[in-house]
């Protein structure tokens, strides 16, 4: 039996791992016993009992979570020193050597993990034919030959979510996204980008390869549709990086949605980008049940776009705002703030944009240089990294710097600050935007059905919150805005 492990301990707790459902589907397909431990619901002594009855303990690992999947799979090797421990996701992926140099792992999976962990746990005494695979022989790290990237989306079979406790998962209300209605359940049909953000590659495409891969639109709506028979969700969250990436794929999957009348039961969002998406996309998408889109805007200066890599600009950022208001789609923005070569006044830029198109929710985030992307490595190269540790990296901390920026971070964490602030429940968009108070009372009527009493209240709460004034909802330390040479405050 292999049990797989889900190493995040507390945040984000009504997502779940699709990455281990999927492997889990694959290997119970072969008939391979599967169990599952999500240490954000189990214990220590759940993992304890799991290394003693299992033969091998899968982790998915991302840099963030290394340290506790190192030390989750410390445990477990003290409780039962033969259990096979393996290592697979983002960060074994890029640095399989360093990995193995915890002498804990015993194999790594590199790249998608299906194909290889069902190889693994049949032949792992064999380990030198074995593609795909990281592993130590005499005291040696030796890395295999890659194994091809599956070609065939659809020949997979849909991941098995009944591994992870979803009874608990469905009764966790989403703290944000602010509205998103539940209990939610998320898929993927996408695997890979095509486009060259420099905070991403290049680890996607090590991961899932140079060429972007979908299932087909059938087989994506097949699995929404099972989702909607199964769970009974309230919404649906496409996961995939860019959904809109491939215009007719998109387009084809909202008429088989509508076809099969899924857009009269339930809700859905999705990822996008700015410069995939137009008009003839957003109707479709609010025709076929969508409600929001997600844009990883990162910034509104142009200077900052381009260091990025984006390959976008100020102006189709803006545009995709509107396009989504135009037809009554919520439109999410996701802003970096803390750029490399990024100004004080390229900082404040971004936050007077945005507030001047108001997208409905604005997702703010420090911005994080992963190890193994091209940002990364270009912050090492400069000598300008401030923090080594991967769990720091990846957390968004305020009141230091994780790298060498050109203001002051009292700058950064008031513009943070204020934009997050704009993520709360607006008052006035209630007021003002049918498709947004539309949406809210969905949520509304999601804890009520689910008993959540305290998420109500918290919400209903949010929406006050959100209707302050600015300088009385945040206070403290002032700080002087260098384009309305205004004294701004901060937290």
């Amino acid at each position: 039996m292999i049990t797989l492990v889900y190493p995040e301990d507390g945040r984000l707790e009504q997502l779940i791992p699709l990455g281990l459902c999927s492997v889990g589907a694959y290997l119970e397909r072969y008939g391979i016993r599967v169990n599952a431990l999500d240490m954000r619901y189990h214990n220590i002594k759940d993992l304890k009992e799991a290394a003693k009855t299992s033969e091998f303990l899968g982790f998915s690992v991302m840099t963030i979570r290394l340290n506790k999947a190192l030390e989750f799979a410390k445990i477990a090797k003290k409780v039962n020193p033969k259990v096979k421990i393996i290592f697979g996701g983002p960060h074994p992926t890029i640095f399989p050597k360093e990995t193995l140099s915890h002498k804990q792992v015993d194999f790594v999976v590199i790249g998608e993990g299906e194909e290889t962990a069902l190889d693994l746990v049949r032949n792992y005494e064999k380990p030198d034919e074995i593609k795909g695979i990281a592993f130590r022989k005499r005291g040696k790290i030796i890395i295999n030959e890659p194994r091809d990237r599956i070609e065939d989306l659809d020949s997979l079979p849909f991941p098995d979510r009944d591994l992870f406790p979803l009874k608990e998962i469905f009764k966790k209300a989403p703290y944000w996204p602010c509205t998103t209605p539940y209990p939610q359940v998320s898929m993927l049909s996408i695997r890979g980008c095509p486009f060259n953000c420099v905070y991403c590659q290049p680890t996607l495409r090590k991961i899932f390869g140079n060429v972007v891969k979908r299932r087909s639109p059938e087989r994506t709506v097949d699995e929404m549709e099972f989702l909607w028979r199964k769970y009974q969700p309230a919404s649906i969250f496409m996961a995939d990086d860019l959904f809109t990436s491939n215009k007719e794929w998109a387009l084809a999957v909202c008429r088989e949605i509508r076809r099969r009348g899924l857009h009269k039961k339930l809700v859905w969002e999705c990822e996008s980008r700015v410069n995939t998406i137009d008009g003839q996309i957003a109707r479709e998408l609010k025709k076929s049940g969508c409600y929001m889109i997600w844009y990883g805007i990162e910034s509104y200066c142009q200077k900052t776009l381009n260091t990025l890599r984006k390959g976008t600009t100020v102006e189709k950022n803006i545009n995709g705002i509107k396009l989504c208001q135009k037809y009554g789609l919520m439109s999410l923005e996701q802003v970096m703030v803390g750029n490399p070569n990024e100004s004080v006044e390229d900082l404040y830029q971004t936050l007077k944009i945005s507030r001047r198109v108001k997208a409905d929710i604005t997702a703010v985030a420090i911005t994080s240089p992963i190890p193994g992307t091209d940002l990364y490595d270009s912050l090492i190269k400069e000598n300008k990294l401030l923090i080594k540790d991967s769990n720091e990296l990846g957390a968004r901390f305020r009141g230091r710097e994780k790298f060498e920026l050109k203001y002051s971070v009292k700058h950064r964490d008031d513009v943070y600050n204020r934009l997050k602030f704009a993520g709360e429940i607006n008052l006035g968009y209630l007021i003002t935007r049918d498709y947004y108070r539309d949406i809210f009372m969905r949520r509304m009527k999601s804890h009520i059905v689910m008993g959540n009493y305290k998420a109500l209240f918290t919400d209903l709460g949010r929406v006050f919150y959100g209707a302050l004034p600015f300088r009385v909802a945040l206070a403290t330390q002032k700080i002087v805005d260098p384009i309305k040479g205004l004294i701004l405050q901060t937290s």
